[in-house]
């Protein structure tokens, strides 16, 4: 069974992979409870061209808004970034972002971080120490309103939310990040510009030069991988920590989960399905994607 895991250099809590479900499964129908039947006309100016959402053999306008609106909702439930079912003048609108986003927009606090858990611990999204605390206290919020779920079936396990939350409160000193079982661990080579010292002999052993040198170079460069990646692992893990942790609070892809903008985050393009339904949702859209208010506003 899969599990969201909370790393800290002294230690780790264990979130049952199905609380992970869970939040996917209450940010989508957050999001999704705003698209009506009466949005039926405003979301198909929306849809991606050669959608079959737009073919009227299957879905013509009329009597089948039920069907067409249900049929819409699994697309957007389904749809990830590039993919999606939404585009606009040529753009995509990510689905996953606009369901994330919308739950942000509207939920309470333990709503949002139900969101950010869901949206960003496959990519590693992290906590400073002195703001563990403050997630420690939403989770609290989470299981007393019922967001989070106390009875998974896996509290005797330690896989509680209980368990993130004690052990967030048990340092103010180390950070916390977050990772999922089905995906990389941390830390990891890739997060970072790591490389080994100069000099280090990438040729794997059991590789005499002659034959290393008949190798194509992009059969070379793949054992040369594989040999950073063993050079990496047999760094002290405080060293491949300390470097991972470095490159992950020098990114700016938005992964550290602070009081500091809270409030106002988003994810990629920053729209909600609140900004689709809205009078002016040409005019929002346009700026979220192209960066430009459009001619005539």
């Amino acid at each position: 069974m899969s599990r969201v895991y909370f790393h800290s250099q002294s230690g780790k809590a264990e979130l049952w992979g199905g609380e992970r479900a869970w939040l996917g499964s209450l940010v989508s129908d957050i999001a999704l409870g705003f698209i009506g039947i009466h949005d039926h006309e405003r979301m198909r100016e929306l849809i991606r061209p050669g959608d079959s959402l737009l073919d009227e053999r299957y879905y013509p306008r009329g009597g089948e808004q039920i069907t067409w609106t249900e049929r819409l909702k699994t697309s957007l439930r389904a749809g990830f970034d590039g993919d999606g079912t939404l585009a606009w003048q040529g753009k995509p609108i990510s689905s996953f972002s606009l369901l994330l986003n919308t739950a942000c927009a509207v939920g309470s606090d333990a709503v949002k971080l139900a969101a950010r858990i869901h949206g960003q611990c496959e990519i590693h999204a992290y906590i400073e120490g002195i703001d563990r605390a403050w997630v420690a206290g939403i989770i609290d919020q989470g299981l007393k309103s019922g967001v989070f779920r106390r009875d998974t079936g896996y509290k005797d396990r330690k896989e509680s939310w209980e368990h993130v939350a004690r052990f967030l409160r048990d340092r103010d000193d180390q950070p916390v990040v977050m990772s999922y079982s089905v995906c990389d661990s941390f830390p990891q080579r890739y997060l970072t510009d790591w490389e080994p010292p100069v000099g280090s002999d990438l040729r794997p052993p059991w590789w005499s030069p002659e034959d290393w040198d008949e190798l194509s170079d992009s059969e070379r460069e793949d054992y040369k991988r594989e040999s950073r990646d063993e050079l990496w692992s047999e760094l002290p893990d405080a060293d491949r920590w300390d470097i991972a942790m470095t490159a992950l609070r020098a990114s700016h892809a938005g992964l550290r989960i602070s009081p500091a903008d809270w409030d106002d985050f988003s994810f990629g393009h920053e729209l909600s399905v609140l900004d689709l339904l809205a009078a002016d949702w040409q005019e929002r859209v346009t700026t979220a994607l192209l960066g430009e208010v459009p001619d005539g506003t």
